[in-house]
């Protein structure tokens, strides 16, 4: 029996949230949990009661939520967890604070990280990496693809609910776990993907890889995908894995979250697991792409437009809200055509109704003169941007993506090839398996009138922020009167010393009400 325990984001912060996560448990949901807070015996509220997954051959893997309330905000605290009384584990964890700070020494740190590919990191570099940066973050959002169930892909998977949550169980204690791993600096907490889930309070939205690539629509490549009933044993398995892993609330799947820290509003909104499923064996693209709620169900639209709410109510006020609006893909990229959206995956742009339902609430924001900052990852590239238009507020974009390279078979030994032989030629391309970043679209908006522009960085005058390699994003919002600054650090997470020194660098932006 292994026994985890994660720092999950709460819904205030006086309160400290707790996955905890049983491997092997012996007695099941009968298992006695005895919790200790800063030294003390204290029973927490239950958030998830401890329910188990069983799979065949092995003793259940079981988690429960719980919260522990009362507490100071931005507070640490020394969380153990006994099972039986045979197994224990102890962990530093903290509160979120109430509000971004005012001092000038002093920074919110918020760590955007996407698309985890554990294979890849055999060494828990991206763990170690990121947990040794400084400053440390305050609070972690994954953006999708922390675990890739539907790899490898040169395999069939049987037709079987129960071998799919046998694969996908172990895909989710691979990362969770890192098995056999050292444990870093002492800490009981294991190199890798465990080090990114124990930095800060932590909340995460899925994206296709939680399913399968281009989920939910049928893939080339995944022989499940090709009826409606293998559709239905994969997503019911897997979003087993989500709920008992990585959500931090008792909701469904999919249920909309806003994190407040004053003032800064920040709506988790999952743009993966609420897409119209589709009916039979070739089901039609059209109508499973087209109608209101078909990207982001009801919950999602009126979740959007209620925090939007919020936010334009805020412009007038002496504190006005600056939203964060996280999402599973870029709001910044065109349709996929027909032929890319049936071998790889559509964009959000594809979802007419719905893509045009968030585009419009963005222009409500900004047409009360706010700002607005969209956050994704997917892309496995980087980059930094800003649209503007006349007389009414910025949107800005951040993507983090990748932390840890998925492999891609045969495509990156041709990639590999083709970059040694340029590198005859002239300069050798030091990510040749990493794609190129994409220019943003000419235009943004209901009516195309906002112009996105790359930032500017600290090491180049001109707009370059854009950035290739295995990387984590770092955004340092400060207060600053009514208004905030945000500088974003790219943390390189790839060997190269010398594009390390040439591209660890800032981009700054500022927001404030008109």
């Amino acid at each position: 029996m292994i026994v985890s325990l994660v720092n999950h984001v709460a819904d205030n912060s006086t309160t400290l949230r707790v996955w905890a996560g049983i491997l092997a448990a012996t007695n099941s949901t009968q298992s006695v949990l005895a919790w200790t807070l800063d030294g003390k015996a204290v029973a927490p509220t239950i958030v998830r009661p401890l329910q188990c997954w069983t799979v065949q051959g092995k003793l259940p893997f079981c988690s429960t939520v719980v919260e522990f309330n009362g507490l100071a905000a931005a507070s640490e605290h020394v969380v153990r967890l006994s099972v039986d009384n045979a197994q224990a584990v102890v962990r530093s964890m903290r509160t979120l604070p109430q509000s971004i700070p005012q001092q000038s020494d002093d920074r919110f740190n918020l760590l955007l990280l996407s698309c985890f590919h554990g294979a890849q990191d055999r060494q828990g570099e991206a763990g170690k990496w990121i947990s040794s940066y400084k400053p440390r973050a305050d609070l972690v959002l994954f953006a999708g693809d922390q675990v890739y169930l539907d790899l490898p892909t040169n395999q069939n998977f049987p037709n079987n609910q129960a071998w799919l949550e046998a694969k996908f169980q172990e895909d989710y204690v691979s990362n969770w776990y890192a098995p056999g791993a050292s444990p870093a600096n002492g800490s009981g907490i294991p190199e890798g993907f465990p080090q990114l889930l124990s930095l800060a309070p932590v909340a995460s939205i899925p994206d296709d890889h939680e399913y399968w690539n281009n989920a939910p629509f049928k893939s080339p490549l995944i022989q499940n995908s090709w009826t409606e009933a293998g559709r239905k044993q994969w997503s019911d398995a897997a979003e087993i894995g989500f709920s008992m892993f990585q959500q931090g609330n008792a909701g469904p799947i999919g249920q909309p979250r806003v994190i407040d820290i004053d003032p800064v509003s920040i709506l988790l909104l999952d743009t993966r697991s609420q897409r119209l499923k589709g009916t039979g064996n070739s089901p039609d693209h059209a109508t499973m792409l087209d109608p209101p709620g078909a990207l982001l169900g009801d919950a999602g639209r009126d979740a959007l437009a209620a925090w939007v709410n919020t936010l334009v109510a805020s412009a007038d006020t002496a504190q006005p809200r600056y939203g964060f609006l996280l999402t599973g893909q870029s709001l910044f990229a065109d349709p996929a055509s027909a032929f890319d959206g049936h071998i790889a995956d559509y964009e959000l742009a594809n979802y007419g109704a719905d893509y045009r339902f968030i585009v419009e609430q963005i222009e409500r924001v900004t047409a009360a003169g706010l700002p607005l900052t969209c956050l994704t990852g997917d892309v496995h590239w980087g980059r930094i941007l800003r649209a503007d238009t006349w007389k009414r507020g910025t949107v800005y974009e951040v993507i983090s993506s990748p932390t840890s390279l998925v492999r891609s078979v045969v495509v990156d030994e041709y990639k590999k090839v083709r970059s040694k032989i340029a590198g005859w030629f002239g300069p050798q391309d030091p990510w040749p398996v990493h794609p190129e970043p994409h220019d943003p679209p000419a235009r943004f908006g209901t009516l195309g009138d906002f112009q996105p522009l790359l930032l500017s960085t600290t090491l180049d005058p001109h707009p370059s922020s854009m950035m290739r390699g295995n990387l984590a994003l770092m955004l340092g919002i400060q207060r600053v009167g009514k208004s905030l600054k945000v500088q974003v650090d790219y943390i390189p997470l790839h060997h190269d010393a010398q594009v390390n020194a040439k591209t660890r660098w800032s981009a700054y932006f500022k927001l404030a009400a008109l």
